[in-house]
Parts: C-alpha cells; structure tokens; sequence
C-alpha cells in the first residue's frame, strides 16, 4: 500500500505495521470461560515522510490502541512495525529509549497528561536532561519551545492548574516535540477540548508540521478534523481497518458502508441541503470486542448485509488505486 503521490510512491514508507494484533486477557474464573478482548486485530497500514494518517472510528474500535502498540506502549501479541525500514517490535532497553526520540505522542487529556506538581519549564526540560541534550542551555530551549506552539514567555514558571484546557495541549505539544521527532501519534488532541479551541490546535498541528517535516498518525473520531490535517484516512471498526484511502477518495467516494455512514453523519452547513441529504443510520450497538460477530464483523448493523456476509469474512481489497476496502459488494451500487 502507497501513496497516491509519484514521490511517495518512490520513496520507502517512514513506518509500516503489518499485521498488527493486540490482544487483552481477561482475569481467570473457575466458573466462566473468557474470551480475549481483540482490541486490534490484524490491522496495516504504511505512512510516509512528512505525511498525516487519520485513524478514525467509533469509541472502543481500536483505534488508541493501535497508536499505543505501534509505540511500544502497549505489547504486541502479533504482527511486526517497521521504522526506516528497521523491525522495532522487539526493542527494549537502551535501543528502545534511543527510539524514543524519534517517536512521540499527544494524549486525549492534556492535564492527566502533565506533573501537577511540576513547573513547565522543568516539564519541558526534562526530555533534554533524560537523554543528555543540550547540557546547560536546557531553559534556553524551553523557551523556544513555548514560543513555537504560541505560549508567552511568562508561561516559563507557571504549573499546569494555571493553564486552560488548550493552552495545556500547547504545552503537551511542546514536549513531543522537544527532541525533534519524526513522527508523532496524536490520540485523539482536539477532542477534549472546547470547540473554539480545537481549530486553533489543529492549525498549530498544521504548522509544525511544515516546519519540523513531521509525520503524524492522526487518531480521531471526528472526521472534519482528519479531513483538515490528513493525507491519507484508515476507518477502522470493531479491531479491523474497513477502508483506507487518500482524503479525496474517502470523502468523495466511501466504498464501506460504515464509512458512509460515518460520513454522513457530518453536519452541513446549509440547512437546506442538510435537511434533503440521505440519511444513514446505523442499527444496534457496537458488538463486544470479546466476541465480535462472525463473517463481516459489520454484518449485524449493515444496511445491505446477505447471507454471505454472516459466515465469510471479506478480503482486504485495492478497488481502485491506493484505495484499499474490506466488503464483499464494494464498491456498492
């Protein structure tokens, strides 16, 4: 699988995941047989220099645990992450810190994510003093830091519980980005913060992205945000990826009908074509993780399910280029 763009065609993905699964056991009993939980399962994808992938789902499809695994955060029960075309699967130790500085992260919450008890110039000098980076200069560099995500310099000895919601995000931007990575798993950034604020985040995403040469992996449940700052988009539903494809054939030409739900499930804004769009809805709840459906896990909410699609699983298929899709009928007529 590869991007769309003659150059990312020829150039090497900065990250490929082959095969990814991840796998919770539930606690022993005498008395009941647990199925594992298949929080992902059997997911890849690649991503390129300097480019943006959106994971985007329901709650509980997978998506966070994916950004975790391909980390290192979480274990791996299966399948192999490649990072300039080096297999970090089974780093640890000294290899695995020396990665770090590669590959960061920006978590949903930006004040569980922070020491409470820590002043932010000793929050943003600390990845400087853990790996023995500019010994000495370490609040010079806080400072350029708080002014390239758009801080004042008086925010230097402020702690956290001073902050609102999205000026603490700037602070967690600014630590991932305090090492130079190349790419950095955003879970879920903007979510919760207030509207007003989220597009002034993604913006500063946007930027930093130019500036630093960054790559992200987007992870979002809300799909106007992905469709701001991603190349490319990954659905996933239920552990699995449904669909994956550049911006402009996911949005414009859904082959999944999860994906066209989800899509449709975007306002507009007129009214008027609001009110005469096709409405799609989804029937029923998300099945249990732990004992997801047979065939298509889709099946049990899908509109244009057969027989078919109750006891065969569909294969992962390229429809059209670089447009990759798992359903039996795509694309649906």
């Amino acid at each position: 699988m590869v991007d769309s763009t003659t150059e990312d065609a020829v150039a090497s993905p900065l990250l490929v995941v082959e095969n990814l699964k991840k796998y919770y056991n539930q606690p022993f009993s005498l008395f009941r047989k647990h199925n594992p939980i298949k929080a992902v399962d059997g997911i890849s994808f690649d991503l390129h220099a300097g480019k943006a992938l959106g994971l985007v789902g329901e709650s509980g499809c997978g998506k966070s645990t994916a950004g975790r695994a391909v980390l290192k955060l979480d274990s791996i029960t299966s399948g192999k992450v490649f990072f300039k075309g080096n297999e970090i699967t089974h780093l640890q130790g000294d290899a695995l810190r020396e990665l770090r500085k590669d590959m960061q992260i920006v978590f949903q919450d930006p004040y569980s994510s922070l020491n409470g008890r820590m002043r932010v110039k000793d929050i943003l000098a600390e990845p400087f003093k853990i790996h023995g980076l500019h010994p000495g200069r370490e609040y010079q560099e806080v400072k350029r830091l708080l002014e390239m995500v758009g801080l004042l310099e008086s925010s230097f000895d402020k702690m956290p519980h001073e902050f609102s919601g999205g000026q603490r995000q700037r602070i967690v931007i600014a630590r991932a980005i305090a090492l130079r990575p190349q790419f950095i798993v955003c879970d879920e950034p903007v979510s919760a913060l207030d509207v007003s604020v989220q597009s002034q985040i993604v913006n500063l995403f946007s930027q930093l992205q130019k500036e630093l040469d960054l790559s992200y992996l987007f992870i979002s449940h809300g799909l106007s945000v992905v469709r701001h700052i991603c190349d490319r988009v990954g659905v996933m539903y239920l552990g699995k990826l449904v669909e994956l494809g550049d911006k402009k054939s996911i949005f414009s030409n859904p082959l999944h009908p999860y994906t066209q739900a989800l899509i449709n499930a975007i306002p507009t804004p007129n009214p008027r074509i609001q009110r005469t769009r096709e409405k799609i809805t989804l029937e029923g709840d998300l099945p249990s993780p732990m004992n997801p459906p047979s065939g298509c896990h889709f099946h049990t909410r899908c509109p244009y399910a057969q027989e078919r699609c109750k006891v065969e699983e569909p294969q992962w298929r390229e429809i059209e280029p670089a447009h990759w899709v798992s359903c039996h009928f795509a694309p649906l007529t």
